[in-house]
């Protein structure tokens, strides 16, 4: 009895996922979403970031998200990073990992944001007219 292994590079690379954003979040956080890769067996995928250095660190993920996990849309997931230094520029890459382990290689799918301790300013709202111009 002859035990075959396949050659795990003969399994083939899920796609990449798309569409990733980041975005300052209060407390010091970054929240990062994006849409799901079209392949069907991805198991998670894994967030690289750069540090506050300018060039992501593709060899030590920051974390993983799993496939249910997370999960916010039809195709739409979301990671919020621990605290981060306020007011460094960070830069962040999504690939996903299929069930066989194999992850694909993109180095395109990225995103930037600041930290911000504070996060985004909230929008004031003022109403004129029936109240006479107060704003309320």
């Amino acid at each position: 009895n002859e035990v075959v292994i396949e050659d795990i590079d003969s399994l083939g690379y899920p796609q990449p996922p798309s569409n990733l954003t980041a975005q300052a979040v209060t407390g010091g956080r970054i929240e990062l979403s994006w849409d799901s890769s079209p392949s069907d067996d991805v198991k998670q995928y894994n967030i690289y970031y750069d540090a506050g250095s300018g060039v992501i660190d593709y060899d030590n993920p920051l974390a993983s998200v799993t496939s249910v996990q997370d999960y916010i849309g039809r195709l739409t997931y979301r990671y919020v990073t621990p605290v981060l230094e306020h007011g460094v520029l960070y830069t962040f890459g999504v690939r996903a990992e299929n069930m066989a382990g194999v992850e694909e290689k993109n180095t395109d799918v990225v995103a930037s944001a600041a930290a911000d301790l504070y996060g985004p300013s909230k929008p004031s709202v003022s109403i004129s007219g029936a109240y006479g111009g107060r704003i309320l």
